[in-house]
């Protein structure tokens, strides 16, 4: 199977909007024509500025919509840059060639972009004996409300982007099939009995163990676990069931052969 965009979204970077794609390997990428527009940059000048860096020359694929599907906005295969390299991108970016809109975005973009450079590299630049000095230096108050907002603001946006791909994840692989997912069940109850021996809050302690198995494997329903996690579901609740009967483990506790 070749490499296909298979979902798409519009998302908002300091203040310009682009489209964000997700290929068949689960990999974001930003079409290069759409990124272009969004800064007022001809996409031949874009083209040739990522085509003479062979750091973003190599993050480039060609990629297109499922047979039969549409993608808005785009007409068949277009080129796409890793959405990881899109900050180095930017970051040597002459202002002047976008538009005027987006000069002020641009030119703050790339102050903050090297200073989380600077923050990355230092150690490898500055001499031992240097690096206290810098590192206890005091940030102005104006300063340190910047780049805290700043990295709330990066966190909050990575931490958007994994969720949406692990939902995504769990969707496109084959799920728990129903030998798979009987043998969670019979686990489980395995497990709430030695929760609750008198089984006095049976429907809670139920509870418990599913919620925390949806939240283990991000998913909205144990079902939804996919299939070649199956050995990762049947450690998880061995170790929990170990933690609360220590001793040897019930063979119900061990992956069953044929089912992975």
């Amino acid at each position: 199977m070749g490499r296909f965009i298979i979902k798409w979204r519009k998302v908002t970077f300091y203040g310009v909007d682009v489209l964000l794609v997700v290929d068949n390997d689960l990999r974001p990428y930003l079409p290069v024509s759409r990124l272009a527009q969004a800064l007022g940059l001809s996409r031949q000048a874009l083209q040739s500025r990522i085509g003479r860096d062979p750091v973003l020359r190599e993050a480039v694929t060609s990629l297109g919509p499922l047979p039969g599907e549409r993608v808005e906005g785009l007409r068949g295969a277009v080129q796409c840059l890793d959405l990881r390299r899109v900050p180095y991108l930017l970051g040597g970016i002459d202002h002047e060639r976008v538009k005027p809109a987006l000069r002020e975005q641009v030119i703050r973009f790339k102050r903050e972009f090297y200073e989380f450079a600077w923050a990355a590299y230092r150690n490898l630049i500055l001499p031992e004996e240097f690096r206290a000095e810098f590192a206890d230096r005091h940030l102005a108050p104006e300063e340190a409300e910047v780049y805290a907002a700043l990295g709330a603001s990066v966190r909050r946006f990575f931490e958007t982007m994994e969720k949406r791909l692990s939902a995504l994840e769990a969707r496109l692989q084959p799920e728990l099939d129903a030998a798979q997912a009987q043998h969670v069940q019979e686990m489980v109850r395995a497990l709430a009995r030695a929760l609750d021996p008198q089984r006095a809050k049976q429907r809670e302690t139920y509870a418990l163990i599913y919620g925390a198995l949806k939240k283990q494997f991000r998913v909205p329903s144990y079902r939804n676990i996919p299939a070649r996690r199956y050995e990762e579901v049947v450690r998880y609740l061995a170790e929990w069931y170990q933690r609360v009967v220590p001793g040897d483990l019930p063979p119900l506790f061990r992956p069953r052969k044929g089912l992975w």
